[in-house]
């Protein structure tokens, strides 16, 4: 069957319109200019270059820190973390906020602005000097990075470091009297970005011009290709080790302690028998790490070297009768308790990091439920003369969920224990006062009389 081609009618047409009105000659190139002028433009203005902005929380002394650009909500960030973001060139308002708990609101903490100049990208490190909030805006060209390519800026923000120091990145194993250091930095000064194979680190701090006198060496980590990474030097974990830093790239964050610190533990006891118990790590029963730890209050820390352990726990005096045993890996100058609670014959252990840094205006509080006479209680925290029907439980702790972590502001509340879903009180109100910064505990256990809870008030409660 053959087919005869119809004639193109719309074609045709167009021809003759094209012919009779001769400026729609020109419409195709009229709409490209338009669609062009869209592209490049953004209210009747041509769009700057874009920037690539790295946001770092290095303030030791604050929580978690709301990040706005003018008004804008752009992330919250936790304190040795960072958030990466993409935005056009120019000058900005930076507006920095907090939630202090119990404020219905967060509070402004500290405004600043910015010129994010195109053609460079930029880290911008929140930190601290004479006490409050403070901004380093550092700034490199930009590049085309491939996989085989990195570039490390390198920032000081340790104020408690007394002299500048000298910055060596090197692969595990160099000899730092071969090496040469990145350079000398001094608090709140930086080293420009610079040239870096990515690939496995150490990170080793000196006094400036003296390479024997070390004041850190890091663990090994990972430089990640096609990226530039910030180095930000900062306050070390304890009064032991003056310096610890954060290697953050692109959004990705690894914390770097001295390796050469010691992890410490300790023992809260809220065994249901109320007896003494030994805690030893790998099997060195004679002495045990922590010997006859009582019932009801933290025993002191006791020192480990960073690496993989294994911890048991019997009672005082009988290492024959193990009733844990768990394996635990100790981090270079992280302190934390291990929580023992339960019945003789099924006890558990539960570890939990402690903080060892002031929060400015927050107390931090851990709850430690070693009950179990029921399944579970709703701790209250509040305010005095509060109305308990009104607010939502502070914790909600169980027996397989014994710990909780709280922020409160500073001021004065009362504890009430009630059974888990229910108004039956099982203990309280206790007075508790919070009148400073730092680490408070709260054990909830059994009652002594065999009935209801007890109450414990710990760490800074008793200062």
């Amino acid at each position: 069957m053959n087919f005869k081609a119809l004639p193109d009618v719309n074609s045709r047409h167009m021809a003759e319109a094209m012919q009779r009105h001769w400026w729609l000659r020109l419409a195709p190139l009229a709409l490209a200019c338009v669609v062009l002028a869209a592209c490049e433009s953004e209210g009747g203005r041509v769009r700057p270059p874009s920037t690539d902005v790295s946001v770092i929380h290095v303030a030791r002394s604050f929580g978690n820190l709301e990040f706005r650009r003018v008004e804008r909500l752009e992330g919250t960030l936790s304190y040795r973390s960072s958030q990466l973001f993409t935005w056009d060139s120019g000058p900005y308002t930076f507006n920095i906020d907090a939630t202090i708990p119990g404020l219905n609101t967060p509070i402004r903490l500290y405004t600043f602005s910015a010129d994010l100049t195109g053609g460079n990208d930029h880290s911008i490190v929140l930190t601290e000097a004479n006490g409050w909030l403070h901004e380093l805006i550092l700034e490199a060209p930009q590049a085309e990075l491939s996989e085989t390519d990195a570039e490390i800026i390198i920032v000081n923000t340790a104020a408690g470091l007394e002299t500048a120091v000298d910055v060596y990145i090197e692969p595990p194993g160099t000899v730092l009297a071969a090496a040469t250091p990145k350079g000398s930095v001094d608090f709140l000064e930086s080293i420009p970005a610079a040239a870096i194979a990515p690939g496995e680190y150490e990170l080793s701090l000196t006094q400036a011009g003296n390479p024997t006198s070390v004041v850190m060496v890091s663990d090994p980590f990972e430089i990640p290709g096609s990226v530039r990474t910030t180095l930000s030097v900062i306050d070390g974990l304890t009064s032991a080790s003056p310096a610890a830093a954060l290697v953050s790239s692109a959004g990705n964050d690894t914390p770097l302690s001295d390796r050469e610190l010691r992890a410490g533990i300790r023992v809260l006891n809220a065994m249901t028998s109320r007896d003494p118990i030994d805690v030893t790590v790998n099997s060195n029963f004679s002495p045990p790490l922590i010997p006859n730890a009582m019932f009801g209050a933290p025993t002191d820390y006791a020192l480990l070297v960073p690496g993989e352990h294994t911890l048991q726990v019997t009672p005082t005096g009988n290492p024959g009768a193990i009733e844990v045993e768990t394996t635990f890996r100790a981090f270079p100058g992280q302190r934390g308790t291990w929580f023992v609670r339960g019945d003789p014959g099924a006890l558990t252990a539960q570890y939990s990091p402690d903080s060892q840094r002031l929060i400015r205006d927050i107390a931090e509080i851990t709850v430690y439920y070693g009950g179990t006479t029921v399944s579970g209680v709703d701790v209250f925290i509040v305010p005095p003369d509060t109305e308990l029907n009104t607010v939502a439980p502070t914790a909600t702790l169980t027996g397989t969920n014994a710990l909780s972590f709280v922020y409160l502001g500073l001021g004065g509340y009362t504890i009430t224990v009630r059974e888990a879903g229910t108004q039956t009180v099982l203990a309280g109100p206790v007075a508790a006062g919070i009148g400073f910064e730092g680490s408070y505990g709260i054990l909830i256990t059994n009652g002594a009389s065999g009935s209801g809870m007890d109450v414990t008030l710990i760490d800074r409660f008793n200062l």
